[in-house]
């Protein structure tokens, strides 16, 4: 009997947990309503047949198999393939795709006193090679 119970809390925990999660099928659905494409359009243009396409979309539908066509409607949308699959953004190649939030703080500044504000341009310095 206690085995039962431990079984039944472990489901229902198991069940709660699958829950909150998002799956890929809803992930992609938000993805095309904030496009505001169609899917019969989606499907035209990355070659996707609708009926497949439908069958990814939504709460409780299969996962997409096909994970090329699915890169190609979340690239045609401009989504983050890996996003939709994990929930994880993929991080910025570059420093200058990183929002400037995440490079700098920012902190208030006592007006207490005299000051001069000089604004100076940052440029970006070249760097040099191992070569040179």
């Amino acid at each position: 009997m206690a085995i039962n119970k431990k079984n039944n809390a472990s489901k229902k925990l198991l069940q709660r947990d699958r829950a909150e999660r998002s799956t890929v099928g809803e992930k992609l659905e938000e993805l095309i309503s904030k496009s505001g494409k169609s899917i019969k359009k989606i499907a035209n243009e990355t070659g996707i047949a609708v009926s497949v396409l439908h069958s990814w979309v939504g709460k409780g539908n299969s996962n997409p198999t096909d994970l090329i066509g699915l890169a190609r409607v979340v690239d045609y949308l401009d989504g983050d393939f890996r996003e939709i699959c994990t929930g994880q953004k993929a991080p910025p190649k570059k420093i200058e795709d990183l929002p400037i939030t995440d490079i700098f703080e920012e902190s208030e500044v006592p007006l207490d006193g005299i000051y001069q504000i000089k604004i100076v341009k940052l440029t970006r310095k070249k760097t040099k090679t191992i070569s040179e």
